[in-house]
């Protein structure tokens, strides 16, 4: 059996409609609905590095 394991962070700034500051290595990343398309969302989590 393996097991996966992978940490989810809350985006900084939070609706991660600029590129998050975090500083990101395939982590799950949290973020508020709104502001922004959900496509511009997933290339900015994408650009700092989150996991799909």
């Amino acid at each position: 059996m393996h097991a996966n394991h992978t940490r989810v962070v809350l985006a900084d700034p939070p609706d991660c409609c600029t590129k998050p500051k975090n500083k990101l290595a395939h982590e799950v990343i949290l973020v508020h609905r709104g502001n922004c398309s959900f496509t511009t969302k997933a290339i900015m989590a994408e650009s700092a590095n989150a996991s799909s």
